[in-house]
């Protein structure tokens, strides 16, 4: 049986956010691949918010940059990145 990917929707307002957690579009891409190829197979790997909230946390810390974090939503189909913050 083969494993079920999950489209990655990058919202406006995460991209704006990215683009602030990083201008550069090689190293932004650099610090969310890991997260992206981990999510589309797996969207539990996150912290869910509170019981019944529909949107899921993720910690990030790259080698090379600060540590962020990634809020999502996701259904049977995709995983919607809705907003990213250092921290």
């Amino acid at each position: 049986m083969a494993a079920t990917h999950r489209t990655i929707v990058e919202s406006k307002q995460y991209s704006r956010e990215l683009r602030q957690v990083e201008s550069n579009p090689i190293a932004a891409d650099d610090i969310v691949d890991g997260a992206k190829w981990v999510l589309a197979r797996d969207p539990y790997r996150g912290e869910q918010l509170g019981p019944r909230s529909t949107v899921w946390f993720l910690a990030i810390d790259p080698p090379k940059a600060r540590p962020v974090g990634l809020y999502y939503a996701f259904d049977d189909n995709s995983v919607h990145f809705l907003s990213i913050t250092q921290g």
